[in-house]
């Protein structure tokens, strides 16, 4: 089927999201110990290790957003909650946290998110249930909390944190969970008309 690109805004944003999404591989996302040796979470990592699929995904998670944003912000979205859930509770499992996230797994977020505001600006989707604006608001207060959740991830992980740095982790973690919920349900309860 043939696909047209978006209208503008929507191209500017998703182009803007694959931007930052292919910016990101120049940071590592994070260092983590497999089997007993530090890997870099990036496009340097080693070819044999296992998480150098990771940056391939970074890739094909541009390219379908180039083309794509529905398709490309599932895939950038499902590979930057896998690196965040690896760093902070990767310590409980098998991937042991060294070092910290850093700007690439900010970047990703980042791009990740303009991809899907361009998603959700699809002329073709509207939900009657609530307002566009509501999932507008609701990819500002993620962005906000996401990057104040990241920010304060290293300070609020350490031993002797201080409690203020420690509730404002936690507060824009829930406050981020819970805006990324209201914008999903607004998608998924969105009804696609054929109009483009």
């Amino acid at each position: 089927m043939d696909r047209e690109w978006p209208p503008r805004p929507r191209r500017v944003l998703a182009l803007a999201g694959v931007a930052c999404t292919l910016a990101s591989l120049w940071f590592p996302y994070a260092t983590l110990a497999l089997g007993g040796r530090s890997v870099a979470v990036a496009a340097t990592a080693d070819p044999r290790s296992p998480v150098f699929v990771l940056p391939i995904l970074v890739v094909v998670g541009a390219a379908l957003s180039a083309v794509d944003p529905t398709r490309g912000e599932q895939l950038i979205g499902g590979l930057f909650g896998f690196l965040l859930l690896a760093a902070v509770v990767g310590p409980l499992f098998v991937l042991e946290l060294t070092g910290w996230p850093g700007p690439g797994l900010w970047l990703l977020f980042v791009g990740w998110l303009l991809v899907d505001a361009a998603d959700d600006l699809d002329p073709a989707l509207t939900n009657e249930r609530a307002d566009r604006r509501v999932v507008y608001a609701a990819l500002t207060a993620l962005f906000v909390a996401g990057s104040v959740f990241l920010a304060t991830h290293r300070a609020a992980a350490v031993d002797g944190a201080s409690l203020a740095v420690t509730a404002l982790w936690l507060a824009s973690g829930v406050l981020g969970t819970a805006a990324w919920g209201v914008a999903l349900w607004w998608e998924r309860t969105a009804d696609r008309t054929s109009a483009r």
